[in-house]
């Protein structure tokens, strides 16, 4: 799991390191990179905890 500066419980977004999504609660990210781990799927009860973030210039 990698952690991103900004936003999140402690000011940090995590990202799953297999589907590279990105979630606010590190709970998210850490189920969302254990499922995506043992199958080679996305769980969309997971993925719907997913957040998007817009890049500087799309701000």
């Amino acid at each position: 799991m990698k952690t991103t500066a900004g936003g999140g419980d402690n000011g940090a977004h995590y990202q799953c390191a297999v589907c590279e999504l990105y979630y606010a609660e590190k709970q998210w990210a850490e189920q969302c990179e254990a499922w995506c781990r043992e199958h080679p799927s996305c769980n969309t009860e997971i993925t719907k905890h997913a957040i998007e973030l817009k890049s500087q210039k799309d701000a």
